[in-house]
């Protein structure tokens, strides 16, 4: 009995000296957190910070964690774990091939769609695999039209609140149920002989973008004032400015108008490419139903297309994720329907109204608003749910993958932290996880706008935050053994 008393206070003890420990290891986190973000670079900006253990929830370090902030990209960690959590581990977009009428002797007396449900990952390789197939089926003419059906989203094709300065750049690409490439066409423009005009190519090129080129070649010691831009509503593509001769010129991702359009007229074109004669134009439209089934592709599962979100901070594909939402869980392939999703979402884990403003996917728009609690919350829970490898192994690695592979190299931080970037004009964040030294995990926000230092000098401080919490122990408590 004496020994079994002993035994019990000897494990309280014991575990009230490691609660003591971590105590003190708590402080000195919270006192180096505190010296970073009282660094110079932060001095008239505003900063949000969170900082949990997912061991026992406690929190190690706060500063406005319930002060509104601009997330920027970290609203894809939103709509990547609402998926993850929403989602079945095999979810995948199919795109099918679809013929409206017969085919005699190799010819199709008719129409062939090309149905879109809310793929953003397909690429020109993809489309022209798609074109093979329809000949693959024996199929050597089209009377008809080949017709992009992207209807499954609305046609509202950019995030609400999206300045319009950037909607040619490869990052506001519009959203439409049919994409290929991400919704845009690369552009290259090299120089010609000094005093000639530059030489512009699109590829692929199939006739839907036009361009006007007004680029000069200028002599090597010039300077480069070469632009490419798509001005507002338009489907032409504007070269104009100076290259240099014997530079390498420019290459660049354009947004094109009309993503569906698009697509109708790259897949008449591999078509082409394949030998089968069209005889129709290529548009958009709506397909019937009862058609019948030429060739599919599938996308890549659920898990690979949030590596592709995240890894690169993909805007369209989140946008997509998005509408995605709305169709699988409402029924209605609208922005406002899957951001719908996500507010029951946040309810569901606890996430009061008021720390949040959902305007979009990607976290493009300027009017979208999280608290670094609220983002901590949302990341606690995904690190519960079934699909947690998916979500959590689709974020970025510190010095290895993604957008912070080149941070926090021969850091105690390397191939540790995960976690997601975010920067629009003044804000900058990092969310995600990390592993202490004596291996406790630890969740963490950092939320930082309208700072007026560089955006390098944020990184570093960043940076130095998630090395600290790395190197750190947090006098992780043993479990007590049970005694007899």
């Amino acid at each position: 009995m004496h020994k079994r008393v002993l035994r019990a206070s000897l494990t309280v003890f014991l575990l009230l000296c490691f609660a003591l420990s971590a105590s003190a290891d708590d402080k000195a986190i919270r006192d180096a957190v505190t010296r970073e973000l009282d660094h110079p670079s932060m001095r008239h900006g505003w900063t949000g910070v969170c900082i949990q253990s997912l061991r026992d929830g406690r929190t190690i370090f706060a500063r406005n964690e319930d002060v509104l902030l601009i997330p920027a990209s970290n609203m894809k960690l939103l709509v990547s774990a609402v998926c993850a959590d929403v989602l079945p581990a095999d979810f995948h977009y199919t795109t099918p091939v679809l013929r409206k009428g017969e085919v005699v002797d190799g010819t199709l007396n008719g129409d062939l769609y090309l149905k879109g449900t809310g793929d953003s990952t397909m690429e020109n390789a993809d489309l022209r695999k798609l074109a093979k197939a329809v000949k693959a089926a024996g199929i050597t003419r089209i009377t008809g039209d080949v017709i992009g059906d992207g209807s499954v989203f609305d046609d509202t094709r950019l995030g609400s609140s999206w300045s319009w300065d950037y909607l040619a750049a490869y990052y506001a690409a519009e959203i439409d149920g049919l994409t290929v490439d991400r919704g845009c066409v690369r552009v290259l423009v090299k120089p010609g002989a000094v005093g000639e005009s530059a030489k512009v190519t699109l590829e692929p090129d199939c006739g839907y973008v036009t361009v006007s080129n007004s680029a000069v070649t200028v002599a090597a010691g010039d300077k480069d004032t070469a632009v490419i831009d798509r001005p507002l509503g338009s489907n032409t593509i504007v070269v104009y400015g100076n290259i240099r001769a014997g530079s390498a010129g420019l290459d660049e991702a354009v947004s094109v108008r009309e993503p569906s359009l698009h697509v109708a007229y790259l897949f008449r074109q591999f078509l082409r490419d394949e030998g089968i004669i069209v005889d129709g134009s290529a548009r958009q439209g709506v397909t019937p139903p009862n058609l019948t089934k030429v060739a599919e592709h599938e996308s890549p599962k659920l898990g690979k297309i949030l590596d592709l979100l995240n890894k690169p901070s993909d805007n369209l594909i989140a946008e997509s994720l998005l509408k995605t939402l709305g169709v699988v869980k409402k029924g209605k392939g609208t922005a406002d329907a899957g951001a719908e999703v996500e507010r029951e979402y946040l309810r569901r884990i606890g996430v009061p109204d008021a720390e949040w403003s959902i305007v979009d996917g990607s976290g493009l728009a300027r009017m979208n608003m999280l608290t670094p609690r609220a983002q901590v919350k949302n990341l606690r829970h995904a690190w519960k749910i079934p699909n947690k490898d998916l979500f959590v192994n689709s974020l970025p690695v510190a010095g290895v993958a993604g957008s912070i592979r080149s941070r926090m190299k021969g850091t105690p931080a390397e191939g540790n932290v995960k976690a997601k970037t975010g920067y629009i004009g003044r804000a900058r964040t990092l969310s995600g996880y990390v592993t202490t030294k004596d291996g406790e995990p630890l969740v963490f926000c950092l939320m930082m706008n309208h700072y007026t230092g560089t955006t390098s000098d944020i990184n570093a401080v960043q940076d130095r935050i998630c090395t600290i919490l790395a190197g750190s122990s947090t006098g992780k408590v043993p479990v007590a053994r049970k005694t007899k």
